[in-house]
């Protein structure tokens, strides 16, 4: 009893946290979002900002609200496995929520947990992996762009992205295996499944998604330590627009890793109670943090400029964007007028930037 209402406090927590998240930044999501056109990213990034929280808030209440006699969820579930047992034992009475309470049948029981394990799955992953594999997704591409598409980042980024959706999908049957079914004492919450203890390959599973969150903030770190030396070189300033920019890159991807890996930590140290508690937080932080790094991203690139130091802001909103170094001793830069790459010039004495030479190049960023 005493585990169930930490998680339960734990969990109520989360919902808070994601609750006063999106509360501070609603005034960003107007600024940035609502006064702009529709575009697929932009629905992309509404649905990821809004059903997390949703669904969180949604769960919490299912869970705990006691105005009903039985939940939705846990209706659908009781419903199923009634018509189900009631065709598997022949029962001539229609049986009720109560029918599975101290029931011993080996059968009735793998029922009970591949119904509602099969209902939680759904609503698990249409309601979360979804939209955070989808932002992940949106992220991914703007990365490798930023590279100009090299076929290595491409290659390395497309990889671990499947391969972390592939370990999640791998670990429901593991988990399946170690679940319990029970019977509940009280009508009033129905029929119930819980896990008797995460399997040691979950946490295996989990590992592909750590280091692939690696990978991507060793390459944010590493085109935003560039872009700043290039700002540097050729501008002599840098903003505190982009600055912060760089700081919210770096601090999703380094939240993301460390809650993969605290959740596997907290799988074996952790009762088998508390499973979700780790995924409640997960989902929250990982959400609020997406969220703060394209509120950044669009501010930096489509936002207006900074009063302070409108030089090197120009270059995010206006003709050029820096891009990548060219050897030799020049300089990519993005010329979003025309679609097009143009290689710059510096001289040693006094410094001046001279245009050279074009070259064609695929548009970097989604439109918002």
């Amino acid at each position: 009893m005493g585990n169930a209402l930490c998680a339960l406090a734990f969990q109520a927590a989360a919902v808070t946290l994601g609750i006063y998240d999106w509360l501070i930044t609603f005034d960003q999501e107007v600024n940035l979002l609502w006064v702009r056109r529709w575009t697929a990213a932009k629905i992309l990034f509404l649905l990821n900002r809004h059903i997390g929280p949703l669904y969180l808030l949604a769960q919490f209440s299912e869970q705990n609200s006691r105005a009903l006699s039985i939940s939705v969820v846990g209706q659908i579930v009781s419903l199923d496995l009634i018509v189900v047992a009631h065709l598997l034992t022949n029962h001539t009475q229609p049986a009720d929520v109560n029918f599975f309470a101290g029931q011993k049948d080996h059968l009735l029981r793998k029922t009970l947990v591949a119904g509602q394990t099969w209902l939680e799955v759904k609503i698990f992953f249409m309601g979360i992996f979804v939209w955070i594999w989808l932002l992940q997704f949106t992220l991914l591409y703007r990365t490798f762009a930023i590279y100009s598409n090299v076929k290595s980042v491409k290659h390395v980024l497309i990889g671990g992205y499947i391969l972390g959706i592939c370990t999640h999908f791998l670990m429901f049957p593991i988990l399946f295996l170690k679940l319990t079914a029970k019977g509940s004492q009280d009508s009033s919450e129905g029929t119930f499944c819980d896990f008797s203890s995460p399997h040691p390959a979950v946490v295996v599973f989990w590992l592909p998604s750590f280091v692939y969150g690696l990978i991507f903030i060793t390459l944010c770190v590493r085109i935003a330590i560039k872009h700043a030396h290039y700002s540097n070189l050729i501008y002599g300033t840098r903003t505190a627009t982009w600055a912060r920019f760089v700081q919210d890159c770096i601090l999703y991807f380094a939240i993301t890793s460390a809650v993969l890996l605290g959740n596997a930590v907290a799988w074996v140290i952790l009762p088998s109670e508390w499973y979700l508690v780790p995924m409640d937080f997960s989902i929250m932080i990982i959400c609020a943090a997406g969220n703060r790094l394209v509120f950044r991203l669009i501010q930096v690139y489509h936002g207006p400029p900074d009063d302070e130091q409108k030089s090197l802001d120009q270059i995010h909103m206006g003709d050029t964007l820096p891009l990548q170094f060219v050897a030799g001793g020049s300089e990519g830069v993005y010329d979003r007028n025309s679609g097009s790459s143009i290689i710059v010039e510096q001289t040693r004495d006094s410094g001046a930037v001279h245009p050279s030479s074009e070259q064609h190049s695929n548009e970097i960023f989604f439109q918002g």
